[in-house]
């Protein structure tokens, strides 16, 4: 039994500076519990139809994105409530929030991450 504890202590010990590092930038999947993560957060609702929305994410996939900074990309068309929330109706909408999701900014467009930044 103690073998295995110290095991599971390892296992945990070695998992924990790859989630550190996991939250000092992102780009994925919308998931609240992301929101505040970093320092600054930006909600992108894209649509998989939206040729915008996909130059988008092709260039945000293999953006370098600023340490500090996690871009939460929710799907259009079955995030309703969330667009709600945000007052979004538009697919290609970026939403800036602070660590409690409250709404800081909103624009429509953009394909770069400089083009995201610069509205931070």
């Amino acid at each position: 039994p103690e073998i295995d504890i110290m095991t599971q202590d390892s296992v945990i010990q070695e998992s924990i500076p790859v989630q550190v590092q996991a939250v000092s930038w992102s780009y994925q999947a919308y998931d609240s519990s992301l929101i505040g993560a970093t320092d600054s957060t930006v909600i992108f609702f894209a649509a998989t139809w939206c040729p915008s929305c996909v130059a988008a994410d092709r260039n945000l996939v293999s953006a370098e994105i600023p340490n500090g900074l996690t871009i939460l990309k929710a799907d259009y068309d079955s995030e309703i409530d969330l667009r709600r929330e945000y007052g979004v109706t538009s697919q290609h909408t970026f939403v800036s929030v602070d660590a409690e999701g409250n709404q800081l900014r909103k624009w429509v467009g953009g394909t770069t991450i400089d083009d995201i930044t610069e509205k931070l």
